[in-house]
This record gives structure tokens, C-alpha cells and sequence, in this order.
């Protein structure tokens, strides 16, 4: 797939309209379009704002980008990035569903599951 296809996937992916991707990167639509339609191609800051919009990797939409990290600890920061991003995305989702009794027993769960040390961060 091309770069056009790869944005024009990875936003149907994340369940986003043009108008959507737009609105979360605060490009226009038209510039969202004209990348999805190879008018034109991204500049990389707005190949970022539209992967951290899709919860994607840039190099994921354009492989090129991949030798734009320096280090392998650069790639576990952004790595890092994405995945808390995500999964805090996941949590918020999943909290939603919940009626108050569930979100307060959601919250007990979590607060027990912060005191079992194979659980805590530092602990890794």
C-alpha cells in the first residue's frame, strides 16, 4: 500500500470520518483529503499529528519515516508513548459502557491491583 491508502486505512480503522481526522489533527479536511487522494504528500510534522490522531506509528502510515529514529531508546520513548496513550484511550472506552456501581467497582479493582507489586511499574 501507498501513503494515501495507509492514511485512508488506518483512519478507517480508528473508526474516523475525514471531517473527524481533521478535527483531531486541526488540519483542514481538505488537507486530509489531498493526502488520501495523492494530490499531495504530508510534511512530517503533519504525518505525526495524524498518526498520534490515529494511535499509530508515522512509519506505520509511511515506512520511510522509520530511519527518523536515532536510537533504539528513542524508539521505546515513542513506543511507551503510544502504548499508555492507548491504553488509556482502552480504559476511558471501556469505563463508558459501565453504569456508576461498575465504575466504582472498576476503580476498587484498580486500586487493588496497585498494591500487588508484579503489577507496579518499578517493579518490572
Amino acid at each position: 500500500m501507498n501513503l494515501a491508502e495507509n492514511i485512508k486505512t488506518y483512519r478507517k480503522k480508528a473508526g474516523l470520518t475525514q471531517k473527524e481526522l481533521a478535527e483531531k489533527t486541526k488540519l483542514s479536511i481538505a488537507t486530509i483529503q489531498g493526502y488520501e487522494q495523492e494530490k499531495y504528500l504530508p510534511k512530517a510534522e503533519n504525518l505525526r499529528k495524524i498518526a498520534k490522531a490515529l494511535g499509530v506509528f508515522d512509519y506505520q502510515i509511511d515506512p520511510s519515516m522509520i530511519k527518523t529514529f536515532n536510537s533504539g531508546v528513542e524508539f521505546e520513548k515513542e513506543w511507551g508513548r503510544l502504548i499508555d496513550e492507548t491504553q488509556e484511550k482502552e480504559m476511558l472506552q471501556l469505563m463508558g459502557i459501565l453504569n456508576n456501581p461498575g465504575k466504582e467497582e472498576a476503580i476498587r479493582q484498580v486500586k487493588l491491583l496497585t498494591k500487588v507489586p508484579e503489577y507496579q511499574k518499578n517493579n518490572k
